[in-house]
């Protein structure tokens, strides 16, 4: 997705990824991004790269469920 079709997400949660060179705060420094939903209220999560043995994948999917169960629906 290119960056001028972001504002036109309406997304609760953003996942942002452990492989870009952008950091969350550098991502909410996106002006356009900044207005979506999940911006305004801070609900960007990390989107780990785990590895793929189940001891990890269940502790990433953990920590995932953690973060939607506390993201409040805003948009």
């Amino acid at each position: 997705m290119s960056w001028e079709n972001v504002g036109a997400l309406a997304v609760d949660v953003v996942l942002e990824s452990q492989i870009d060179d952008m950091t969350a705060d550098q991502i909410l420094a996106q002006p356009v991004f900044a207005r979506t939903p999940a911006a305004q209220a801070r609900q960007i999560y990390p989107w780990v790269f785990a590895s793929l043995d189940h001891a990890a994948q269940a502790a990433y999917m953990t920590e995932m469920a953690e973060h939607l169960e506390s993201a409040r629906k805003v948009a």
